[in-house]
């Protein structure tokens, strides 16, 4: 070797740029239950769907709880799949909610329970409900009721498949 004793040898980490990563900011422990991000905690639907949730399961069992976490958990996670930007709840029509319900909402999983479905169809009724007596959209509920009662027998059949 070259410069013998002169030489100097040192060892220094070099991180990518596509691996550094944005400091975790701190997620208010709702958002995190229901499966928001830093990413994704301002979307025009995250504090809907935390204002929700709050106001349904506040000294419920934890069976609604549970009910209502995961099924708007599994909500956002399908929000997520699509670039919302420039939506809003009244841009969710009827092609959206059967899109939701029958492609989305079953793909997430590999086999389902009849009672997950139930609870994801009855939590997305009254969350659009709730959405409407907010002020927030006009007719969600009347949409979403619809589309929910036209393609639960379909979603049902999809849990006997697995069977």
């Amino acid at each position: 070797v070259t410069g013998g004793d002169k030489r100097i040898s040192t060892f220094e980490q070099i991180t990518k740029r596509s691996q550094q990563t944005a400091p975790q900011a701190d997620i208010d422990p709702v958002y995190e239950e229901l499966g928001f991000t830093p990413e994704t905690i301002n979307q025009f639907y995250s504090e809907d769907l935390v204002a929700f949730f709050t106001e349904k399961t506040a000294g419920k069992s934890e069976n609604t709880v549970r009910k209502y976490r995961n099924s708007l958990k599994d909500l956002v996670f399908i929000f997520d799949m699509y670039d919302m930007t420039n939506w809003n709840w009244d841009s969710l029509d009827d092609a959206f909610w059967e899109k939701t319900y029958v492609l989305d909402f079953l793909s997430l999983y590999e086999g389902i329970s009849k009672t997950a479905i139930k609870d994801f169809l009855s939590t997305t009724k009254a969350l659009a409900k709730w959405l409407d007596q907010q002020n927030k959209t006009s007719s969600l509920a009347k949409i979403v009721a619809q589309v929910a009662k036209e393609t639960e027998e379909e979603m049902m059949r999809s849990v006997e498949v697995y069977l």
